[in-house]
């Protein structure tokens, strides 16, 4: 199926055969779709709208809203090494991991991406009011710890899963970016950033965390990147 480039390309005739087809609407059409952006200055990567829906009959599974996600409008942003890569990754991972974890995820309507160009779409749940975290303002403890926590049990329940090997999307060997010295870098430059930025960096018991994930973490991520090598 053909997918819009653009948010401003999405119509109501494209959205009701991709809700029809998920199964989240059945007899029922979107008759109108107004389109805004989630928020001032959102999205690193890519573009994210809100999109709001109107239905020429009442479903209870027919979404009000939909948070819709596009590719960069910058070109060379696209055409950065990895960044189709990621754009790739996050998409197979809502169509073929997300049914498959216990983390609290939003559902995906929709998922498609030309993995030549880079252009995609997804089409997810929205969960307002839950808002995403800021990189520069940073996280509360609570905020860090509940985070770190919902890591470890996905991690858990992906560890040495054969399932793994069957993603090929997953392989490090087709990421550009991939650096077996990836975990020594982090490690290295953590006190250096947090020394750099001590005020708009995360709170101290957060700073503390990641300090300890960077000590933690250099050692099991060169054992795991050497595993992976001798397998």
């Amino acid at each position: 199926m053909e997918f819009p480039a653009a948010p401003e390309a999405i119509n109501a005739r494209w959205l009701t055969s991709v809700l029809r087809k998920s199964g989240t609407i059945k007899g029922g059409s979107v008759i109108s779709v107004d389109i805004g952006p989630l928020a001032e200055n959102s999205g690193l990567y890519g573009q994210l709208s809100r999109l709001s829906l109107r239905y020429d009959l009442h479903e209870s599974t027919a979404p009000q809203s939909i948070i819709a996600k596009f590719p960069s409008t910058t070109l060379e942003m696209r055409n950065r090494p990895g960044t189709i890569f990621a754009y790739e990754r996050e998409v197979r991972s809502y169509q073929e991991i997300a049914g498959l974890t216990t983390l609290p995820i939003p559902a995906c309507y929709y998922g498609d991406i030309n993995t030549e160009t880079g252009m995609h779409v997804l089409l997810l749940e929205d969960l307002a009011p839950a808002v995403s975290g800021s990189r520069v303002a940073g996280c509360s403890p609570n905020q860090a710890e509940l985070t770190v926590r919902h890591i470890a049990r996905f991690h858990a329940d992906w560890w040495e899963s054969p399932q793994l090997n069957e993603k090929s999307w997953l392989s490090d060997a087709r990421d550009p970016y991939h650096d077996p010295d990836a975990a020594r870098i982090e490690y290295e430059g953590w006190g250096g950033h947090s020394s750099r930025r001590p005020n708009i960096c995360c709170p101290n018991p957060s700073r503390r965390l990641g300090k300890t994930s960077a000590l933690i973490g250099r050692p099991l991520s060169i054992g795991f990147s050497t595993n992976r090598r001798e397998r």
